[in-house]
């Protein structure tokens, strides 16, 4: 490979990379990113550009979406998030660090990790759809499981118990239908998008 088309094809990377987080950007913006519910935790849709991003472009990149993830979710903590989001915030939780990394880790691994599990499963299944479907469904479980591991953790105050049973139960669910609906429906073709761009 030329250093042209080396250099290219970093510059297509980064334009991707930049649509994403855009998609990040634009779901958080209109609201649809973070779905208030009447009990006051909302049930998002933000893992899902990660994931998708993650699988089409790889961990590093996955990693990166995650970290924009991260910072969106902190900014809309501190700054709109309802009464549940204060743990969330640096600024409102009284933890600045516990809520960083709340924010930030469980959303750099969901993007790291969405990509080693598809890679994975694609070794043995050779089936873009079901590997993409698999590691949506366990990237945003453990990204669930995560977060309220970090939470009790962290926060211990946190009354894990009480709304575990809403979490799991509904919110973690949604979430990871989703996530298994859109990343098998998007996967394929923007895989193969991918590929002509990184081939012209």
């Amino acid at each position: 490979m030329s250093k042209v088309t080396s250099k290219s094809n970093n510059v297509r990377k980064l334009v991707m990379l930049s649509l994403f987080v855009a998609i990040l950007f634009v779901f958080n913006l209109t609201g649809i990113g973070f779905i208030r519910m009447p009990w006051g935790i909302a049930i998002t849709i933000m893992h899902i550009p990660v994931i998708i991003a993650s699988i089409t472009m790889g961990p590093v990149y996955g990693g990166v979406a995650g970290l924009a993830f991260g910072l969106i979710a902190m900014f809309e903590a501190t700054f709109r998030g309802g009464a549940a989001d204060i743990l969330f915030s640096p600024v409102a939780s009284g933890n600045p660090l516990g809520s960083i990394f709340l924010c930030i880790v469980p959303r750099i691994v969901l993007g790291i990790v969405a990509a080693l599990i598809f890679r994975a499963i694609m070794r043995y299944t050779k089936n873009s759809i079901v590997s993409a479907g698999i590691a949506a469904a366990f990237a945003t479980f453990l990204h669930s499981a995560m977060v309220l591991l970090s939470l009790s953790i962290i926060f211990s105050a946190f009354p894990l118990k009480e709304v575990i049973a809403i979490i799991i139960g509904i919110n973690c669910i949604v979430e990871v239908v989703a996530a298994i609906v859109i990343s098998v429906a998007l996967v394929k073709p923007l895989m193969l998008m991918w590929r002509r761009m990184m081939a012209s």
